[in-house]
Parts: structure tokens; C-alpha cells; sequence
């Protein structure tokens, strides 16, 4: 049961910030659905699945006799992970998209081999994941922002 009511708090999240989305400002030769189109997209499946997931949970007896264990996810790696989010979504404004990303990027995927495989990644990997990384971010910046006309950060770089 608890499970249906952390799905539907984030229900009532997603219906709150699709209604935000009708305050973004488009262009008015802008035919494309504005800047609004592809998160409203995303809230729509998400609820979707939402919806889905609380069905399933329904009509299973199994599924509601579980216990929901919420903090669960503020516990061991996840918490780390979390914190991770966290600290980018902090630092993304400051420092632009570019250059936080690759710092989460960097920290992530260390910590994420680390704890797959009990060792950290070696030079060899690093010398050829890392650059691999950075030019796929600022491949993103570059298409996200020439070609679809998505405004992200540019922080300190200020490109």
C-alpha cells in the first residue's frame, strides 16, 4: 500500500510540473511545440507507467501485501548516488552544463566501476573512457543547442 501512495505523490508531481510547462515561452514562428514539447512527453509516459505499475499493484494480492520500503534508497550506494544527482544539480548552474557533467560524469562512472567491480578503473580504461566521456558531452552541448535550440548553461565557459 505504500507503494501506491509514493506513486501517487509522484503522480501529483508530474501533474504539477506538465501544468508548469504551459509557462514556458515559445517563439511565435516556433511550430515545432516549443520547449515544452519533450518534457510534456516525458510526464506523459511517466504517468503512464505510473499508472501501469499502480494496476499491477492492484491486482496482485502478492504485490499488496509487500512492504514498501521507501528509505531504502537513502542507504549505502544509493544514498552516494543520490548525493551525486544532488551535488550536479547544484553545481550544473554555475559551472554550465559542460563542466559539471563531466565532473558527475568522471565521479559516477568511477564510483559505479568501483563498486561493480571491486576495483577502480585502470589507467588504460581511463585514458580511454574519460576523453570518450567529454567529447560525448560536449557532442551533446553541441547538438542540444545548435540543432534542437535548447538552452542549457553555459557557466563559467559561457559558450
Amino acid at each position: 500500500m505504500g507503494e501506491l501512495i509514493f506513486l501517487g505523490i509522484l503522480a501529483i508531481i508530474g501533474v504539477i510540473m506538465f501544468g508548469m510547462s504551459f509557462g514556458f515561452q515559445t517563439s511565435l514562428l516556433d511550430k515545432s511545440g516549443g520547449p515544452a514539447l519533450y518534457p510534456r512527453i516525458v510526464i506523459v509516459v511517466l504517468v503512464i507507467f505510473l499508472v501501469v505499475r499502480c494496476v499491477m499493484i492492484i491486482r496482485s494480492q502478492e504485490e499488496l501485501k509487500k512492504k514498501f520500503h521507501f528509505l531504502e534508497i537513502l542507504q549505502g550506494s544509493r544514498l552516494i548516488y543520490l548525493l551525486l544527482l544532488l551535488g550536479y544539480a547544484v553545481i550544473i548552474k554555475p559551472l554550465g552544463f559542460v563542466i559539471s557533467s563531466v565532473i558527475f560524469a568522471v565521479i559516477a562512472v568511477t564510483f559505479l566501476h568501483k563498486k561493480q567491480y571491486g576495483t577502480f578503473i585502470t589507467g588504460k580504461k581511463a585514458a580511454v573512457l574519460y576523453p570518450i566521456m567529454i567529447l560525448s558531452i560536449v557532442a551533446l552541448y553541441y547538438v542540444f543547442t545548435n540543432y534542437f535550440n535548447v538552452l542549457l548553461p553555459g557557466g563559467i565557459l559561457d559558450f
